[in-house]
């Protein structure tokens, strides 16, 4: 069941405002939902924001689940291998 979706048209708006954006502001409540949750996170579109995106989402573990940087890459490469981590890029 999809309970959040966030969308970013960079283009479509004065001021660039793209997905690591919604991420690091969402980042506790991305915390909650993966940590907490059987919440999974879906990326699809180009793979230039791929690192920003994997960045805004070790910031926001660090901040609000307290890992190191480390532990905090750690666990999305577990939620990359339970499929909860997805990304769909070209």
């Amino acid at each position: 069941m999809l309970t959040h979706l966030r969308l970013a048209f960079s283009r479509d708006q004065t001021e660039k405002v793209y997905i690591q954006h919604h991420i690091a502001a969402d980042g506790e409540h991305l915390w909650d939902f993966l940590e907490t949750q059987p919440g999974g996170f879906y990326l699809c579109g180009p793979t230039w924001p791929c690192s920003d995106v994997r960045e805004a989402i070790v910031n926001g573990f660090t901040r609000f689940g307290g890992l190191t940087t480390q532990d905090a890459l750690d666990e999305i490469e577990r939620l990359k291998a339970q499929e909860r981590y997805v990304l769909e890029v070209y």
